[in-house]
């Protein structure tokens, strides 16, 4: 089964004591734990179809593309976008530029997109593009480094959410985040608590700037764990906790809509 919006269509296969189950949700548990090395899932692999509005947007890749962490450049997670497209990648003073005409140029080439990492694309062609980003969904103990000062992130899985609560970001006081609105930056601030603009929420596909005073890491336990009753018209679901699944069984399994937004501001690129 697929679920879609508007903007990003997720279909994900699941591989669970050797049988094959096409998923309707996609269901997890994430929980603060101490920090381990990053895990890499064999048996949860699909897609997303990203669409990616005219101009600039925020975009954040959210499957490994074999499995192995290691091959996630733009040519193999967005082979074949229109030419002038353009990747701004921030690197922490500035932005390394891929350029797409008939193919990447060099840095396009070699530039990679690991889950948990985003960036700003340019699309030049007039009218919205959808890019399918295929390949292992990451689960067990993940994490992502943020370093002081800017960067930009992603969540490292195709989930939505509210960023501290739900996606279990370790936000710490004077810590910013910016996200692109298609024109400008809308603005969250933490001090003791989410400012005026409230908690930021963080969409499937979407990056964003942070900006922090010391570096962290972004450490979070998930797993994916869907159990079909007999008819596999009820499943047990995972639920989002601080420390480890609470399950809510005799859930009817429907359609997850994901919403996605147009997603990030230090300045704009520019060229």
């Amino acid at each position: 089964m697929i679920f879609a919006s508007h903007t990003v269509t997720i279909k994900l296969n699941l591989n669970m004591r050797t049988k094959t189950l096409l998923l309707s949700a996609a269901m997890f548990a994430i929980g603060i734990v101490s920090s381990q090395a990053q895990v890499y899932s064999q048996n949860v692999v699909g897609y997303i179809n990203q669409v990616i509005p005219v101009g600039y947007s925020m975009i954040a890749n959210q499957v490994d593309y074999d499995g192995t962490g290691t091959n996630n450049t733009l040519a193999n997670i967005m082979p074949s976008p229109p030419n002038y497209t353009h990747i701004y990648k921030f690197n922490g003073a500035g932005y390394d530029i891929a350029n797409y005409y008939n193919g990447w140029n060099a840095s396009g080439s070699s530039m990679t997109l690991n889950p948990g990492e985003g960036a700003f694309i340019l699309n030049n062609s007039g009218s919205p593009i959808t890019n399918t980003f295929v390949g292992t969904v990451l689960q067990g103990y993940l994490t992502n480094a943020v370093p002081a000062g800017y960067s930009i992130k992603g969540f490292s899985v195709p989930i939505s959410g509210a960023i501290s609560t739900t996606l279990k970001y370790p936000v710490g006081n004077f810590d910013h985040i910016y996200t692109w609105t298609g024109t400008n930056y809308a603005i969250y601030n933490y001090y003791n608590g989410w400012g005026v603009s409230g908690e930021p929420t963080i969409n499937v596909g979407q990056s964003f700037f942070i900006s922090r005073g010391a570096s962290t890491n972004w450490v979070v336990h998930l797993f994916w764990d869907l159990l079909f009753g007999a008819s596999q018209n009820t499943c047990t679901i995972p639920k989002i906790v601080d420390l480890g699944p609470t399950f809510l069984t005799g859930f009817r399994c429907r359609p997850l809509v994901c919403k996605m937004l147009a997603g990030m501001t230090p300045a704009k690129p520019s060229g």
